[in-house]
């Protein structure tokens, strides 16, 4: 494809000792960085160098002093699959990729203070930002936040944006998603401590709080482990975490709880909500822990693992060993809940059904953890794109071009809705032509599917793609160069019975 590659004998610096001799082999003025798997949209150069150009333009009429030279700009990190929370948990049509929150929120919010994360992917770097910190920043396993965090002190200016300029894949199991994140977590904490954060000179005091906050994240598992064990000491051992009488709980606390939710949608455009947010940091606190107390105490981690994105079909697997904390923590809940019912006496019973309802709360998200180590089969196609794109289908029987539009496309099949009431028969072979704005693909197809409306007028036929002929390249692009179709916002955000019966019902009908 006329990508050209730079390779070195050794691999001193790991990823940010790659990134720096190829910046030594290179002279243009700015810099892509992109993980392997992300494929850019056609546009992503000119919606985000004009913000360079523009920066140099109205510091030119400044003087030196007043310049705010901008060294990074963000775009989001947006995926084509589910992530193991869509998927596993039967959630790709309803709520979003778990990371939209923080770049399409978090990070645009962070320009204010200028402490916008460098994510490593996605991003454009001046190079004469580059230049001015001596380049990718290589002690570290996420080089790209301490690279970033450079960057900022160095007086360049950095800018999230939150519209999505290139997608990628999520890790495709459990376990990877845990590496990932471990990854993540112990880079950050241990990047602040080689970096001295809080002595850091050229950050600013809102620079600084803002970069402790993205630390102090880390340490949520602790948080959660508080929350999860709280209601249990008392309910199943009748140790008192806290000595208070119902009235004053339901005053300080309730408030707190309604508002905690109502602000959290708000704020993330009803991209996450406190039952979301609970199922991500409880599934996760277990295998966070340890390693994020390690690496507090010093006990770095050096070795930059990759996460496997490879998009092999995944079987679902039992996988009891990474079951245990949720099936442990369980079977505590379910002692607790007998016995708090048990001891329930009337009106002056109000505090044990507080207790209660936090003992059910977690016991809800531990059983979310119980079906996303469970995992979900996966499919061979690594994009689904639910979009409706006009299509023509041309009959060999010399019949009339028939008209209509896509309802879901792959690399190999495309799903099309026709209004017409002469119905295609299955195995029947067609010309289809999909033609977007930018695109136009002509490929031969058959019919394999055909889905009928209530009324029997309107269907859905389900088309393999047998040949693309010359436009291979031209229907992926109508595939990949687009914001993924994944929800963006929670939609039908269900409640937690409802949620949970889906799960339970789907996983039997998958049972042989």
């Amino acid at each position: 494809m006329g990508v050209g590659y730079f390779d070195r004998p050794d691999n001193k610096g790991a990823k940010a000792g790659n990134l720096n001799n190829a910046l030594a082999k290179t002279t243009f003025p700015y810099v892509v960085t992109l993980d392997a798997d992300m494929i850019v949209r056609s546009d992503f150069l000119l919606k985000t160098i004009p913000y360079f150009v523009d920066a140099e333009k109205r510091n030119a009429l400044l003087p030196p002093e007043e310049q705010s030279p901008l060294g990074l700009l963000q775009s989001p990190q947006c995926f084509y699959d589910p992530d193991v929370f869509q998927h596993n948990l039967y959630c790709e049509r309803r709520a979003p990729n778990e990371q939209d929150f923080f770049y399409r929120t978090i990070e645009v919010t962070k320009t204010a203070t200028n402490s916008v994360i460098y994510g490593g992917s996605n991003t454009v770097i001046a190079r004469k930002a580059l230049e001015a910190v001596g380049g990718f920043y290589t002690e570290s396993i996420t080089e790209d936040f301490a690279t970033g965090m450079n960057i900022e002190a160095a007086g360049f200016v950095s800018l999230g944006i939150p519209e999505p300029l290139a997608s990628g894949r999520t890790p495709d199991t459990f376990k990877e998603h845990i590496k990932q994140r471990n990854r993540w977590g112990r880079g950050v904490i241990s990047t602040a401590r080689q970096l001295k954060l809080i002595r850091r000179k050229g950050l600013s005091l809102s620079q600084k709080l803002s970069y402790i906050s993205s630390v102090v994240y880390w340490y949520s598992p602790i948080k959660n482990l508080i929350y999860m064990m709280s209601p249990l000491m008392y309910a199943v051992f009748l140790i008192p975490v806290f000595r208070c009488t119902w009235l004053e709980l339901l005053i300080y606390w309730l408030p707190m709880y309604i508002l905690q939710d109502l602000c959290l949608r708000v704020v993330s455009g009803n991209a996450v909500s406190t039952k979301w947010s609970g199922i991500y940091e409880t599934t996760v606190m277990p295998y966070m822990l340890i390693p994020i107390l390690k690496e507090s105490l010093g006990i770095t981690m050096t070795a930059f693992k990759v996460t496997d994105k490879s998009g092999k079909v995944s079987k679902r697997t039992a996988d009891l060993k990474t079951m245990y904390p949720f099936i442990i923590l369980i079977g505590l809940s379910i002692i607790g809940i007998i016995r708090m019912l048990l001891m329930i006496e009337g009106i002056n019973s109000l505090g044990l059904l507080i207790i209660l309802f936090w003992l059910f709360r977690n016991l809800y998200f531990l059983f979310m953890g119980i079906f996303l180590v469970d995992g979900r089969d996966s499919d061979e196609e690594p994009v689904h794109v639910y979009y409706a794109e006009p299509v023509v289908l041309e009959l060999n029987s010399g019949e009339p071009p028939l008209e209509g539009v896509t309802t879901h496309l792959t690399e190999h099949s495309v799903s099309v809705f026709l209004d017409t009431e002469e119905p295609l028969k299955i195995g029947e072979h067609v010309k289809l032509t999909v033609e977007t704005l930018d695109y136009k693909a002509e490929m031969k197809a058959a019919v394999i599917g055909v889905k009928k409306s209530s009324s029997g007028t309107y269907r859905v036929y389900t088309l393999e793609i047998l040949d693309f002929g010359e436009d291979r390249m031209e229907y992926f692009e109508i595939l990949y160069d687009r914001i993924p179709t994944l929800p963006q916002n929670l939609n039908k955000d269900w409640g937690l019975f409802l949620q949970f019966w889906n799960n339970i019902a789907s996983r039997v009908s998958m049972i042989k």
